[in-house]
């Protein structure tokens, strides 16, 4: 299955903290599945900097792990136009940051799904399609 995470799922891999971060264990399996090549990921080129940006709060050796494990899962970076302008009409239209909506249009672009935490996103965008809650993720 090609997938595209938010960070919103891979602040739970790195975080690993269930008490915190709910759905934590479906976001691991989410990860298992790519590690094991069940999975395909696909991510925009600002991805490990929006990962970074947050765990760089918590201390260096954290953020450097962070860039280490990502590094590892060998993401395919879709940057190219047609992405870009599908984010912009995304951000234009439902009226959100364009950082956010850079993951679901490399979804829309790549014939991936996107799987987030983030609810707010998540409630203006789902008519769109190729987007799914974390907490309901099933490969499909």
């Amino acid at each position: 299955m090609k997938l595209v995470v938010d960070p919103s799922v891979a602040l739970k891999w790195i975080l690993n903290d269930p008490v915190r971060e709910p759905d934590t264990a479906t976001a691991l399996l989410v990860l298992e599945g790519i590690v094991t090549d069940q999975h395909r990921l696909f991510a925009p080129a600002h991805a490990i900097g929006e990962v970074l940006a947050v765990v760089s709060r918590y201390s260096l050796s954290s953020a450097l792990g962070a860039l280490s494990q990502m590094r590892t899962l060998k993401a395919e970076i879709a940057d190219d136009d047609a992405v870009y302008r599908r984010a912009a009409e995304l951000s234009h239209r439902l009226k959100h940051h364009l950082f956010d909506t850079l993951y679901h249009a490399v979804a829309l672009e790549k014939g991936a799904t996107l799987v987030t935490a983030d609810e707010r996103y998540f409630s203006v965008s789902a008519h769109v399609g190729a987007i799914q809650r974390l907490s309901n993720f099933a490969p499909i």
